[in-house]
């Protein structure tokens, strides 16, 4: 894996000789003063780490290096989510995918079919089948994606909920960024 910013170059991983295993390759990861601190004092210390702590550590070097995006900045995993909505059925999943992947406020929008939905509504307890939309977008477009969700839907009260992403694949981020609209939610 290669991750690339500001003109870096690192091989995130490197084979060490000596013990045949795969490694985080710490002296080439730093592209700035702060990711040089930082590698230092994991270098100091990484011996007494946990394999826990190592995969943390290689994480958010990683993370914090990852290429850049489509406004010129380091993208970071913190300015993505993915966005939950149920629908009734696939032609609603359909439509709503299509619109919002169109109007560029979603990268991605993956339907999963057949998901059982047991819930409280007006005081009885209902089950449903539906679809569940996994929509992946940048989190400044929240606002937008939520209110577009809203015209398009059928249900009363849609469900329109955003997760944080911990870690991604760098590319996969940058990719997000590039096929999203840049513009900041009202």
């Amino acid at each position: 894996v290669f991750v690339r910013r500001a003109g870096f170059v690192c091989g995130a991983r490197a084979r060490s000789r000596e013990r045949n295993s795969e490694r985080t390759c710490w002296r080439g990861c730093a592209a700035n003063r702060e990711s040089s601190r930082w590698a230092k004092s994991i270098i100091a210390r990484r011996d007494s780490l946990s394999k826990r702590e190592k995969g943390l550590a290689r994480s958010r070097l990683i993370t914090s290096m990852a290429g850049s995006g489509s406004e010129g900045g380091a993208m970071r995993v913190e300015e993505f989510c993915v966005v939950y909505v149920t629908v009734p059925n696939e032609a609603v999943a359909t439509s709503l995918a299509s619109a919002l992947v169109d109007e560029r406020l979603a990268a991605c929008v993956n339907a999963i079919p057949s998901v059982q939905s047991t819930y409280l509504w007006e005081g009885k307890v209902q089950t449903d089948t539906e679809q569940l939309l996994m929509i992946k977008t940048r989190r400044t477009l929240f606002g937008k994606l939520q209110t577009r969700v809203k015209a398009l839907h059928p249900y009363d009260l849609p469900e329109v909920i955003a997760v944080p992403l911990v870690n991604g694949l760098p590319g996969y981020l940058e990719w997000i960024a590039n096929s999203t609209s840049s513009e900041m939610s009202a």
